[in-house]
């Protein structure tokens, strides 16, 4: 399992996004509630374009994270804004 999730962010930096979307759905299906799986899965989305289903993956790994706080900053950093808000380009000191 730990190999499958360190390949999302080789995928990732590699800009191999159709394949990193793949291993990390594949890790999500072996651990459905392993936050940084679908944290990865967003990330991989967001590069690829689908932002939507980015903002659904960070969703989910907000909830499933033992410090939901954690992704509400970087789910505000990568989309530029909570929806209906104005940009919070700020914060971006954060990480």
């Amino acid at each position: 399992m730990a190999k499958i999730i360190l390949s999302g962010p080789s995928c990732l930096l590699e800009g191999k996004y159709h394949e990193g979307i793949q291993v990390m759905n594949q890790a999500i299906a072996m651990e459905n509630e392993h936050a940084e799986s679908y944290f990865w899965l967003g990330r991989l989305l967001e590069a690829d374009g689908q932002k939507a289903a980015a903002w659904g993956a960070f969703s989910k790994a907000r909830d499933l994270d033992y410090n939901p706080f954690r992704l509400s900053a970087v789910s505000m950093i990568q989309f530029g804004s909570w929806p209906g808000r104005t940009s919070v380009k700020a914060f971006t000191c954060w990480i």
